[in-house]
């Protein structure tokens, strides 16, 4: 049978828990609360006081510009590096540099010797500047044990970087000064050079006519290239009438030909010639081919189509010429314009290298112009405001110290005392290695968890411990054990086994007592239960039960007895005994025989459970040895006595060898064995037994040790 665990458990940890475990440490985390707050203060009071005393100065980046630069480009500069600037000057103050003649300054006013700044290097550490956020003010202070010397020196500083920065903007100012004389002169030399080699350009080229000769140029290229167009225009048009004509004459059709011509001589010829042809038709018509008038008709239609035909070659011809002529004159306009365009050019370059060194000169003029705008500029701030720097407070001696803050020690020590207090109670938890509530059976055990049986109350009077369920069936401790009844059979699928070993990791764990109120707990249900003292060790079931001898018992059974012989009769309805015998330890390597199977088998067909209550596991190998003969294991474990790893060991031998353990029963418990968690101590606030006070312990367990 495998261990059945409870998937549906679920252990956080939360301020609830957190709380329940605060309760269970109190006195520790008190006492490290305690220390830390102790520790912290008492170290703050053995610290030497220290003063801070702060002077504030306005820094103003310097109003410079580069030539050529318009406002909007310098104002964004101005507001991209003003932040750099402070904090470029933030580093000068701090400066070994600076701080070497502070510590001159320092001893001329008679504070040398001063044991904390006995040189410059080790006033560094004590001194300090930062920038306020949006602004450009910066803080500088200095802490002292002495808070007139605290105040002596940030004032020192401030001064020091004023005078400083005074220096640095007189020496920038006058290498500015310098480098714009230079640059003025410069560009004064190179107009006059300009000046200078445009006039000596306009003699050589002539340039007050160079307008007018562009100007006339100009008209010139553009009435040539419209001639040069309207002369290959014509030529084009002429070209194709005389291919046309050419093409006609070939062909003989000098009719249409000279229709298409459209010449006064032509057109004439062409008249006569048809009238010539219609006379002939009429006349041949009306006399016949060879009539005189008819002949004379026909000569005289032959001799104008000869004069027509010759007509219509010499205005092909002359066409030809005409084609000619144009192609020519063609030809001349386009040299002519290709002429006029150089001599465009020409003058055209000529303009434009005058219009460049004209450029150049207003160029000059313009940067001249300003680098003496920026020199007026830098005179004026001479005049005006020669630095950047100005101490807007100074450093007053503080009215109380700086450091130790008891404010804030307090707060530390209360902070970390807490802190303290927790992580110790945590590192306790952490190292207790009991098992003190149902969540460490299941977390630290791997096995189910099925129940708790707490101690007994101190009053009530019973025969043994293990009969207190028997005689008081409705007491708290009765209903437990039931639940741990139920449990068993739950644990065990569903089905009982019919053989069920009880054991525990260690002796003194309660294993005998449980045992017993098991028994009682299952005849109680109307089982017959058979108890047998397997633990021929340590032998108690014969006490449990008030019986004066454990003669005969589990020894004579492994002998060879019947099992009728050996069984006793207990007070309680339906729980037989079988007491260890005598003489056990002889014996003992008849466990594991086959006469331990014909025993279970002849007590299962005698009762409804067999119960056998073995030696501890970490004693003897007895358990392990039994298990193969049973149907589920019951492992007791003593609240707040076993440790866990002992028991996580036992578990681990019993389950090497394939055991089915069922689950753990948390022996012995009080009131207090689910207050450490905020679940259980919630879910079971009550305390045990009878008699009992809401804020009473209960009693230990008067026999658990047995």
């Amino acid at each position: 049978m495998e261990p059945q665990t409870d998937d549906t458990a679920s252990f956080g940890f939360g301020l609830a828990d957190l709380w329940g475990l605060a309760r269970v440490h109190r006195n520790l985390m008190a006492l490290v609360f305690l220390g830390a707050i102790v520790l912290v203060m008492g170290g703050t009071m053995l610290i030497t006081p220290e003063y801070k005393s702060t002077a504030t100065l306005h820094l103003t980046m310097p109003v410079g510009q580069e030539v050529g630069s318009t406002a909007e480009a310098v104002s964004d500069r101005m507001l991209v590096g003003r932040n750099v600037y402070v904090r470029t000057q933030i580093e000068i103050i701090k400066s070994e540099k600076l701080q070497q003649k502070v510590f001159e300054r320092y001893g001329e006013a008679g504070y040398l010797p001063d044991p904390r700044v006995p040189s410059a290097a080790s006033l560094l550490p004590h001194i300090g500047a930062w920038m306020r956020p949006e602004t450009e003010l910066v803080d500088v202070w200095v802490i002292h044990t002495d808070p007139q010397r605290a105040a002596a020196l940030a004032n020192l500083i401030a001064e020091v970087y004023r005078e400083y920065s005074l220096d640095a903007t007189r020496d920038a100012a006058q290498d500015a000064r310098t480098w714009l004389e230079e640059q003025i002169v410069t560009y004064g030399e190179r107009i006059e050079e300009l000046d200078a080699a445009i006039v000596a350009y306009q003699r050589e080229h002539d340039l007050p006519d160079a307008v007018q000769r562009v100007t006339a140029l100009g008209a010139h290229l553009e009435a040539l290239k419209q001639r040069l167009a309207a002369t290959r225009t014509e030529a084009t048009v002429l070209a194709s009438e005389v291919e046309a004509h050419e093409r006609m004459a070939k062909a003989g059709v000098y009719e249409e030909l000279a229709n298409s011509m459209g010449t006064p001589l032509v057109g004439a010829l062409t008249n006569v010639y048809a009238e010539a042809m219609a006379k002939g038709v009429a006349l041949a018509a009306r006399y016949g081919e060879k009539h005189p008038e008819r002949v004379a008709v026909q000569a005289l239609f032959e001799r104008i189509r000869d004069e027509l035909q010759a007509e219509v070659e010499r205005n092909i011809e002359a066409d030809r010429a005409t084609l000619q002529v144009l192609r020519a004159t063609e030809a001349e306009l386009a040299e002519d314009v290709a002429t006029a365009n150089a001599t465009l050019l020409e003058q055209q370059s000529v303009r434009d290298g005058y219009d460049r060194m004209r450029a150049e000169i207003d160029r000059s003029k313009h940067y001249l112009t300003k680098l003496s705008q920026r020199k007026d500029e830098l005179d004026m701030l001479a005049r005006t405001q020669l630095h950047n720097a100005r101490i807007i407070e100074l450093a007053k001696p503080p009215g109380g110290p700086f450091r130790p803050d008891l404010v804030s020690s307090a707060a530390f020590a209360t902070v970390l005392g807490l802190l303290a207090a927790i992580a110790a109670a945590l590192l306790a938890e952490y190292l207790d290695d009991r098992l003190l509530a149902p969540e460490d059976i299941q977390r630290h055990l791997g096995v189910p968890y099925l129940g708790y049986i707490p101690t007994l109350p101190p009053e009530p009077t019973t025969k043994t411990p293990a009969l207190f369920t028997h005689e008081y069936p409705n007491s708290v401790t009765t209903e437990a054990v039931r639940a741990v009844r139920t449990m068993v059979e739950l644990g065990a699928g569903g089905t009982m086994p019919r053989r069920l070993l009880i054991t525990s990791a260690l002796p003194r764990e309660g294993k005998t007592d449980t045992s017993a109120r098991l028994a009682i707990a299952f005849a109680q249900a109307n089982r017959r239960v058979l108890l047998i003292d397997a633990d021929l060790y340590s032998p108690r079931q014969h006490r449990a039960f008030g019986i004066p001898d454990r003669d005969p018992g589990m020894v004579d059974l492994l002998g060879g007895a019947h099992i009728a012989d050996v069984v006793r009769r207990t007070d309680v309805p339906g729980v037989d005994l079988v007491t260890a015998g005598s003489g056990g330890v002889h014996v003992k390597e008849l466990l594991g025989s086959q006469r331990m199977e014909e025993i279970l088998q002849e007590a299962e067909q005698l009762y409804d459970l067999v119960l056998l209550d073995t030696p501890p596991v970490h004693l003897t190998a007895d358990p392990a040895i039994l298990s193969r003969f049973v149907g589920g294991i019951v492992i007791v474990v003593r609240w707040q006595t076993a440790p866990r790893a002992v028991v996580r060991h036992a578990i681990g031998t019993l389950k090497k060898v394939g055991a089915p353990i069922v689950g753990v029963v948390l022996n012995a418990t009080t009131g207090r064995a689910f207050r450490g968690n905020a679940y259980y101590s919630n879910r079971y606030p009550y305390r045990y037994g009878y008699g009992q006070s809401e804020d009473g312990d209960d009693a230990e367990d008067q026999t658990a040790a047995k």
